[in-house]
């Protein structure tokens, strides 16, 4: 077999591979986005996840969205210390209370998401759960994926 015949195949066989990684690195993650320095106010939420009554023990897979109306206001941080996991959600707005805060639950593995049963009204500097005792966030009908 020629060398230049042996580098193309290479080539393609690296091209290939690195786009399909690229590709689902992409889908890995939610299209949401939330810009901090865009708010005056924050709440700050540890949070578990609850799946059909089942705690998730690896909240890696998830990333949870909080929301008003459609606009991203949170992106969740999977945190960990101690050998305690949790979400850790600081949520933004301009209004100091009063907006209702809606959650969303993203699925690494197929890009699904999922509404969260708990809502919450904004309230500046209101901290809701705690690292040792997190706030759980309900989802309904999802047990597929724990």
């Amino acid at each position: 077999m020629n060398k230049n015949l042996i580098a193309r195949i290479i080539i393609i066989i690296t091209c290939h591979f690195g786009c399909s990684a690229m590709l689902w690195a992409q889908s890995n993650k939610p299209s949401w986005e939330v810009s901090p320095y865009d708010y005056q106010y924050d709440m700050t939420i540890y949070a578990k996840l609850v799946v059909d009554s089942i705690e998730v023990n690896d909240l890696n897979n998830y990333v949870v969205g909080a929301f008003v109306n459609d606009e991203c206001r949170a992106i969740s941080e999977t945190v960990t210390q101690s050998g305690i996991t949790w979400l850790y959600i600081r949520v933004r707005s301009n209004k100091n209370s009063g907006e209702i805060i809606k959650f969303k639950l993203f699925y690494k593995s197929t890009g699904e998401i999922k509404d969260i049963i708990e809502t919450q009204e904004f309230k500046s500097d209101a901290l809701l759960g705690l690292p040792s005792e997190p706030y759980p966030l309900n989802v309904i009908d999802y047990i597929d994926y724990i």
